[in-house]
C-alpha cells in the first residue's frame, strides 16, 4: 500500500482498494456517492475546509493513520 499524505488527490485514494475499504468503514457509501467524482482532483486537505464534507483535520489525520497502516 502506497503512503498516504495531505497532498494525496481524491482520485488516486480511489485507485487503492485497501484504502476504499477504510474509508468505507469511515463512512459507509461516500466513495460510491456520485458527488464524489466531483472533488477527484482535490488534495484530502482541501476536503476539511469544504463544511459539507464534515471531515476535520483530526478525522483526516486518524483516516490516513488507518489507510497507511492497513
Amino acid at each position: 500500500m502506497a503512503n498516504y499524505t495531505r497532498e494525496t488527490t481524491v482520485g488516486e485514494i480511489l485507485k487503492d482498494p485497501k484504502a476504499v475499504e477504510v474509508i468505507e468503514n469511515f463512512s459507509p457509501g461516500i466513495t460510491k456517492n456520485p458527488a464524489i467524482k466531483m472533488v477527484k482532483k482535490f488534495k484530502l486537505e482541501k476536503l476539511t475546509r469544504l463544511p459539507q464534507v464534515g471531515l476535520s483535520e483530526e478525522k483526516l489525520d486518524e483516516l490516513l493513520k488507518e489507510i497507511n497502516e492497513g
